[in-house]
């Protein structure tokens, strides 16, 4: 066989670094008996992907509309970079006896890079890739992702330390009539939180109907637009329901106040600053889900 085990391990724990941090690592290579190569190349990168399908209308040559489905894309580099840890390109042959072999290397993350992001139509991944170099035969190769997080500095954001006050009133109809309305007042002390807070809701309800209001729910919700650049121009627009709380009920001709904590799970940060193709925020929702039609 020759070649018992070919990875990357990271020094990080969890694989989790910052831009301008240096990834350190080692590649490890098992031979249950002597191999002959030019060396071990790794290359490091980063980069962004959007895709999903779309359907469209297009006129034939019969003069008739028919639906076509296309595939749009777009696609950013952050970096590539390629080096020998063993050999090099021009390298004689090298014989690694059998054994565990294990070859250290670092690489300086440039500045000015998106947080590791993934999902159905698009992600910013970063991968480290080694490649066992043999001449006149097949290279074998081994590829791993890591994780970037970027800084995101509550206290430079302006709006972040903003206080939010929100009302919204409804009225229902009864035959030709309408009801007095359902108000419901949303207070909050700050506009922006990380991951592990908890966001203290401030709920006032003041429901002068005779419509009985049977939850009142408080939604943390992720906002994504994709972007794709081939073949046209396209955004995407995708709502995600992160976290949830509700109370109820409260009856008609009826007012409550309360406080409910909504957690913040761990998420990337807003913006998804110097990515071209995913942009990303977070909004807060209220629904009153009333009986009746």
């Amino acid at each position: 066989m020759g070649l018992k085990e070919f990875k990357i391990h990271f020094d990080s724990p969890y694989a989790t670094y910052h831009p301008e941090q240096t990834v350190t690592g080692k590649i490890i290579l098992e031979l249950d008996s002597p191999k002959k190569i030019r060396g071990i190349k790794l290359s490091v990168k980063g980069e962004a992907d959007t895709y999903w399908s779309t359907d469209r209308e297009e006129l034939n040559n019969e003069g008739r509309y028919i639906n076509e489905t296309d595939v749009v894309t777009g696609h950013e580099d952050y970096f590539k970079a390629h080096f020998y840890v063993l050999g090099s390109e021009s390298s004689q042959e090298i014989e690694l006896p059998a054994g565990t072999h294990t070859y250290p290397f670092n690489y300086v993350l440039p500045p000015n890079l998106p947080s590791s992001f993934e999902s159905d139509f698009g992600r910013i991944r970063y991968t480290a890739k080694a490649v066992l170099d043999r001449p006149w035969k097949f290279d074998q190769e081994t590829k791993v992702a890591f994780t970037v997080v970027s800084h995101f500095d509550l206290n430079k954001e302006s709006s972040a330390s903003e206080q939010v006050d929100l009302e919204e009133n409804k009225t229902f109809c009864c035959l030709c009539c309408g009801t007095p309305p359902l108000s419901v007042n949303v207070r909050l002390p700050v506009r922006g939180y990380v991951p592990g807070q908890a966001i203290p809701v401030k709920v006032n309800v003041e429901n002068q109907s005779g419509v009985t209001v049977d939850t009142i729910k408080l939604k943390l919700v992720k906002i994504i637009t994709y972007s794709a650049t081939t073949p046209r121009t396209e955004k995407k627009v995708v709502d995600l329901t992160v976290s949830e709380v509700s109370k109820g009920p409260v009856n008609g001709n009826e007012t409550t106040s309360y406080e409910q904590n909504l957690d913040v799970p761990p998420l990337p940060p807003s913006f998804l600053n110097h990515c071209g193709l995913i942009d990303l925020e977070y909004k807060l929702t209220i629904e009153a889900c009333v009986s009746g039609l």
